[in-house]
């Protein structure tokens, strides 16, 4: 995982071609119109996204095995959940090839705090987040109360 803001993405081009070019791709993107938009085929793509944050109890683990996510707010605010051990977490809904998505149930205790070994990062305009292939994410949570975000993520072939 990698948390940081668009004005440090050319840090991270030595990791990845494709992830220097999903970097730069933003800035582009998040004009336009929500939906997804090519940039290199099934390698490299994006969406832009529209939605409301959701509750933490509303809220799922995910983890990709094909795709590295990077995820981009241009407006809003959210939190999004990273947990560096997937077997901490129970598994809801097994990995569908398809959907590139295993589920994972989000335990929450009596004081409403996620009972696991997941921290938050807080995500708002500027700032990327970039979750590698098996990395339990929980983006679209809620700072505070449901708000409105416009989100690119950008898909990378892993």
């Amino acid at each position: 995982m990698i948390f940081d803001t668009l004005d440090n993405a050319a840090r991270y081009g030595h990791i990845s071609p494709l992830l220097a070019k999903g970097l730069a791709s933003v800035a582009e993107i998040a004009a336009k119109p929500p939906g997804r938009y090519e940039i290199d085929g099934d390698d490299l793509y994006a969406m832009v996204q529209e939605y409301r944050t959701k509750e933490l109890a509303d809220s799922v683990w995910e983890a990709h095995h094909k795709y590295i996510d990077i995820h981009c707010v241009i407006s809003g605010a959210e939190a999004d959940g990273y947990c560096p051990d997937a077997s901490k977490l129970e598994v809801t809904s097994p990995y569908e090839n398809e959907r590139d998505a295993e589920l994972f149930k989000a335990s929450i205790d009596a004081a409403g705090k996620v009972c696991s070994d997941g921290d938050f990062l807080t995500c708002t305009p500027g700032t990327f987040v970039v979750f590698f292939e098996y990395e339990p994410h929980m983006p679209c949570v809620a700072l505070g109360g449901p708000s409105d975000v416009r989100k690119v993520v950008v898909k990378i072939k892993a």
